[in-house]
């Protein structure tokens, strides 16, 4: 009977080691190794293999502005999603303000519906015969009506899109505090703002961190808000060259 269970047992470490190296190697190592020979057995104009060829596509012509415009968002959107979403996860989680519960409804909208469907709805509301824009140009006829496009009009879209993470994530961290040294701190006589900044923040650097990182490649890889609102990015002038073969 020992040595059924024993064999049973063996062989579920087994199978269980192999289903996670199969998942390990098939959905994570391979498709990265995949990418990786793709990028450097690209071919050049001439048809020969270069593997410095998509090095230099984005050093071509007018890609460098394409990819400064991107990691100008993506390092205005750190700054802005940050300040946003640190403020929503505090004024909704840690101090108690009334209308909380409602303030934390709206913000989690954005984990209902993102991409092309949150920037059409801003459209719908900012764009040149939006409704507000609308009601805007009947109080000020001599208003630009296309004010909502451009950096300026992604970087409002996604700077509240992109709390969503911030919502999920830092909202967790804020719960998993140990209010018992917030107290502490708090008979000691330290200012709420002196206990947020010297016994809260620390304890958040390491989801803030993630956060940052999370935000930035969404900034570096957007693409449907640069795409609906006008801003050149390198990711739909990428698409842009492949429809145009």
């Amino acid at each position: 009977m020992k040595q059924n269970t024993f064999d049973a047992g063996f062989i579920a470490k087994i199978f269980g080691l192999v289903l996670f190296l199969y998942l390990f190697l098939g959905f994570m190592v391979l498709p990265c190794l995949n990418t990786l020979t793709s990028i450097f057995t690209t071919k050049n104009a001439q048809g020969s293999i270069d593997p410095f060829a998509v090095i230099k596509f984005f050093w071509a012509g007018t890609m460098p502005s394409f990819v400064w415009n991107s990691l100008k968002l993506a390092v205005c959107l750190v700054i802005t999603v940050n300040v946003v979403g640190i403020s929503i996860v505090l004024l909704t989680e840690y101090f108690d303000i009334k209308g909380a519960g409602i303030l934390r409804m709206g913000y989690m909208t954005t984990l209902i519906y993102s991409g092309v469907a949150l920037v059409t709805g801003y459209q719908f509301l900012y764009d040149t015969n939006g409704m507000l824009t609308t009601w805007l140009a009947q109080m000020f006829p001599y208003m630009n009506r296309q004010w909502f496009s451009g950096f300026n009009a992604v970087l409002f879209t996604m700077t509240f899109a992109c709390t969503s993470n911030h919502a999920l994530f830092l909202r967790n961290a804020i719960r998993g505090i140990d209010y018992n040294t917030v107290e502490a701190a708090r008979n000691l006589g330290a200012s709420p703002f002196r206990v947020l900044f010297s016994v809260v923040m620390p304890t958040l650097l390491p989801t803030l961190f993630s956060l940052t990182v999370m935000t930035f490649i969404t900034g570096l890889c957007a693409m449907s808000a640069p795409t609906l609102l006008g801003y050149n990015s390198i990711n739909p002038e990428i698409v842009r060259v492949q429809c145009g073969r």
